[in-house]
């Protein structure tokens, strides 16, 4: 698997995700969401990422040596934004297949001139943890 470190910038508004259902797929703010999706995706090719994935919508694919790190900073055009959290999710589910295993941290600023954001991708090797063992239980004897 050939995953480097990788530092991009998204520009525009960040988006945060959008909880959906089937009906609220077609709603102006799904429809935000899913385009800056595809401006991440977009950042992360034009700075030099390859696509790692089978999957054909999402480009990092990775396996459970390996642990993502993502960093993200949000410049915000004014106080009125949405959640890093929710830009964080919606950075992490544009580019990895699976990003229930990814960490990281999120921060964010004011710049009405330029909204943006910076995104850093790490990844560190993944502690093997054993699991436990434990000595079979007796068991009494019936009488």
């Amino acid at each position: 698997m050939n995953l480097k470190d990788l530092r991009f910038t998204v520009y525009g508004c960040p988006v945060g995700a959008v909880r959906t259902t089937q009906k609220a797929k077609w709603n102006e703010n799904f429809l935000r969401y899913s385009q800056y999706k595809g401006t991440v995706v977009r950042a992360f090719l034009d700075a030099g990422g390859c696509w790692s994935s089978q999957d054909n919508h999402k480009p990092i694919a990775y396996d459970n040596a390996v642990k993502p790190v993502v960093s993200i900073k949000c410049y915000f055009a004014n106080g009125k934004h949405p959640d890093c959290n929710d830009v964080f999710e919606t950075v992490t589910d544009a580019l990895f297949a699976n990003d229930a295993n990814v960490v990281g941290s999120m921060d964010y600023d004011y710049d009405q001139e330029n909204p943006r954001t910076l995104v850093q991708i790490h990844y560190a090797t993944a502690p093997r943890i054993p699991k436990k063992t434990r000595p079979p239980r007796e068991r009494a004897a019936r009488s």
